[in-house]
């Protein structure tokens, strides 16, 4: 059986979703491939899933929230992941910016990838990927100083009196 990586928080999912942002565009951006190659075509649309994702997440609409009965985290609803609510500094620099993107992007990714519609034929749609990232990163960087990650290290001794330690770090970059 295959699974993805496992997530031990909703904080967990978001950090997942901009790992695998930050993976598809540098696989993209910095391997030289054939043009419409499956693996271009991979990187290209886990970029543009992985953005949708979290262009929802940051926008944190509340139409939407609604629509899937609060299934869906977001900044609509903050206390679920992060366990209060948003300050103002946060939804200007997160939630504001964001509904922006989402509202730029979101119906048009979804449009032309989550699922076949004839939208897909005509006209072919081209990202501008790099602008698309540009536009994003200030908001992951903000989300990632104020919801760090944290990460677990297990370290053991060796020996008479081994024991085992586990130390929790705290990362804030992707």
């Amino acid at each position: 059986m295959y699974q993805r990586t496992s997530k031990d928080s909703h904080l967990d999912t978001v950090w997942y979703e901009m790992d695998m942002l930050e993976f598809s565009y540098k696989e993209f951006t910095q391997k030289t491939r054939p043009p419409h190659s499956p693996e271009s075509n991979l990187f290209i649309e886990g970029f543009l899933l992985h953005y949708r994702n979290l262009i929802q997440f940051f926008s944190g609409s509340e139409e939407r929230h609604k629509r899937y009965k609060g299934n869906d985290i977001s900044t609509f609803d903050p206390k679920v992941w992060a366990g209060r609510d948003f300050r103002a500094d946060e939804i200007a620099a997160i939630k504001d910016p964001g509904k922006n993107l989402d509202n730029k992007y979101s119906n048009k990714i979804s449009n032309l990838l989550q699922h076949c519609t004839k939208k897909r034929v005509n006209p072919l749609q081209g990202w501008e990927m790099e602008n698309m990232h540009c536009e994003i990163e200030p908001i992951m960087d903000a989300f990632a100083k104020m919801f760090p990650r944290e990460i677990r290290v297990c370290a053991w001794a060796e020996g008479e009196s081994a024991s085992t330690a586990t130390v929790v770090v705290y990362k804030n970059e992707f």
